[in-house]
């Protein structure tokens, strides 16, 4: 079953003339993707989530391969919703939640869409959805007085932006993340896009796995929404 956004089907239908050798390559692909995806959903309901989970992180990686295309999202969000299903299936519901805020952020007609059929770990999906609310807040989340900011423990490894987006003279992307009072980031909002789905997704994707030093008042950790900027300039 293929994911409805905005009650439209998320199917993959780029224009059949004047294709460049990039466009050819993926319109190739779109076939395939849809065959994966609905595969893939099927064997989470019959195999281990564990099984499942890297045979989803290689076809992201294949769409990512694709480059910036318009249908990137459309083809990048049902995947992660996958990923976020698997996640809640395995008990790591952080896991599951970032990936359903990096899915809506890629493609924010995901927002609406039925998760009733992927059961308990759909209702989890259900009591996250980025509504406008909550992305107002995240837009301009402030660190409180007397608190200082959360420290990276790791830089950005700049190196690993996909190769398609090295031709991109500058792109900037701000994300809001809730870090804990572990330093661990819970969830990551998209802020302000950059512009490209692919570099957005990069961003928030990298990090998953980023640990910060916790914000603290007085000495004591504490939970705050933590908004930053990641810029590229290529020129």
């Amino acid at each position: 079953m293929i994911f409805r956004s905005a009650n439209k089907v998320l199917g993959v239908g780029l224009l059949l003339c004047a294709f460049a050798p990039r466009e050819a390559d993926a319109y190739a692909f779109a076939g395939k993707w849809q065959r994966k995806t609905e595969a893939l959903e099927a064997k989470l309901n019959t195999s281990a989530p564990t099984s499942v989970i890297p045979e989803i992180d290689q076809t992201i990686n294949d769409v990512i391969a694709l480059g910036e295309l318009q249908e990137t999202p459309s083809m990048l969000g049902p995947l992660l919703v996958l990923r976020a299903v698997a996640s809640a299936q395995v008990g790591d519901e952080r896991g599951a939640v970032w990936d359903w805020s990096v899915a809506q952020a890629i493609d924010p007609g995901l927002t609406n869409a039925d998760l009733s059929r992927f059961g308990e770990a759909g209702v989890l999906l259900a009591k996250n959805r980025l509504d406008s609310e909550t992305l107002a807040r995240a837009k301009t989340a402030k660190m409180p007085e007397g608190v200082e900011s959360p420290k990276h423990l790791a830089k950005l490894k700049m190196g690993t932006i996909p190769s398609g987006l090295r031709r991109i003279c500058r792109l900037n992307a701000t994300i809001a993340l809730t870090i804990d009072r572990e330093g661990i980031s819970r969830r990551a909002i998209l802020a302000v896009a950059s512009g490209s789905k692919i570099f957005d997704f990069w961003v928030m994707n990298a990090y998953r796995t980023i640990r910060f030093e916790p914000a603290r008042r007085g000495g004591e950790a504490v939970e705050v929404d933590y908004v930053l900027t990641v810029s590229v300039n290529n020129c």
